[in-house]
């Protein structure tokens, strides 16, 4: 984009799949058995900010280039309304509490590129997440398909990177839309090692 990217989403996704047959007979699972297909690379660059969105690279590389900031906008608010929810409010929360660009990987790495501030949500695994608002998201299975080898690195030439926001107003987001809270106050692991952060221009506001 030759500007601004807002609320743009992108994935390079992939597919798998595992004999559960020989002659016949049922086998147990195995690793061995296991074949994935497709992914690949993302290559994401706004002229001046990438604002909000979502980016999913399940098997390659990703680079976001922001040649301003990375930052978040009004339609990322947890409203009602804004999730899909008919006849409810779109009233918009506080800022705290929108939800910055996010990242979902597997066997990935992520590098975040730009000139200015960084708000960047949690890096995380798409099994990990809550089902969607048409299901009961007590119903869940939780498991990941991280690498350990899977890396993210945020880099912030001019500004500083802000991490999410851990603040208790969703609290104030009615029942049951507080299960969002995982997305940014309590965010499920991408890896077990925190990303790679580097802000040589910030000053006291990280």
């Amino acid at each position: 984009a030759g500007r601004d990217l807002i609320n743009a989403d992108a994935s390079v996704p992939t597919n798998a799949r595992m004999a559960g047959l020989d002659n016949n007979q049922r086998i147990a699972p195995s690793l061995e058995k296991f074949q994935q297909l497709g992914g690949g690379d993302l290559s994401v660059t706004a002229g001046r900010n990438i604002d909000g969105g979502s980016f999913l690279v399940y098997r390659g590389s990703a680079l976001l280039l922001a040649g301003a900031e990375v930052t978040t906008n009004s339609a990322q608010s947890p409203s009602r309304g804004n999730l899909g929810t008919s006849g409810q409010s779109s009233l918009v929360y506080d800022e705290l509490v929108w939800q910055p660009a996010t990242l979902f990987g597997s066997d990935s790495t992520f590098t975040v590129n730009a000139r200015g501030d960084i708000v960047i949500g949690v890096a995380t695994n798409p099994f990990l997440m809550p089902q969607g608002v048409n299901n009961k998201f007590w119903y869940k299975t939780q498991f990941n398909t991280v690498n350990p080898t899977s890396s993210v690195s945020v880099n912030s030439f001019g500004g500083c990177h802000h991490p999410p926001p851990r603040q208790s107003l969703f609290l104030e987001i009615p029942w049951p839309f507080q299960f969002l809270k995982l997305l940014i106050g309590k965010p499920p692991p991408f890896h077990p090692n925190p990303p790679v952060t580097s802000a040589p221009g910030c000053d006291s506001r990280s």
